[in-house]
């Protein structure tokens, strides 16, 4: 489990979250017995990887740009395998370079990602649409869908829409959030 983004996760007392929790304590003893794992796979963004196995794959959806950062090129180094939920975020990380120079022989090279990277995309269920009859008081609407958290700035979308519609009757935001 993962606090990123304070995202809540299973909050009910039930089969799974047992499971759930077990696993997480046969995790900690695990550790804290000093063993290794055989292999890690770890789904987060890029500046949390860790060597932590012999074999670790990095797994992440954190590509919502068009270039990584450095950092995350260094990250991507030490992993044996990336995976990425869609081709552009893996053309973005492989297609990402800086310039380096290293400073103990003054000699240039093109810092960038050399790990492989595949392509598994997010499964989703196929559902029928439903009609939901919306009613808007206004004529043009503004659509957002984002996790309510620091990094998806929703506090400032909101503040800007009013900032620039106040005005205008016309024009509304619709946001759906968790």
């Amino acid at each position: 489990p993962t606090g990123w983004g304070k995202t809540s996760w299973v909050f009910e007392n039930n089969v799974e979250r047992q499971w759930i929790d077990d696993l997480i304590n046969k995790t900690s003893k695990f550790l804290a017995a000093g063993k290794r794992f055989d292999m890690s796979l770890q789904v987060t963004i890029p500046n949390e990887w860790e060597r932590i196995a012999p074999f670790n794959i990095g797994y992440t959806a954190g590509i919502e740009t068009t270039k990584v950062a450095p950092a995350w090129i260094e990250k991507a180094k030490i992993m044996d395998k990336i995976i990425v939920p869609s081709k552009h975020s893996r053309s973005i990380y492989n297609n990402t370079a800086y310039n380096a120079t290293y400073t103990e022989t003054n000699e240039t090279t093109i810092f960038k990602n050399d790990t492989e990277i595949s392509v598994v995309p997010y499964s989703a269920r196929k559902y029928k649409p439903a009609n939901i009859d919306l009613d808007f008081d206004s004529e043009f609407n503004f659509f957002t869908v984002s996790q309510w958290s620091p990094r998806k700035n929703i506090e400032n979308t909101i503040k800007w829409f009013i900032e620039e519609f106040y005005d205008n009757p016309n024009v509304g935001l619709v946001v759906k959030t968790n």
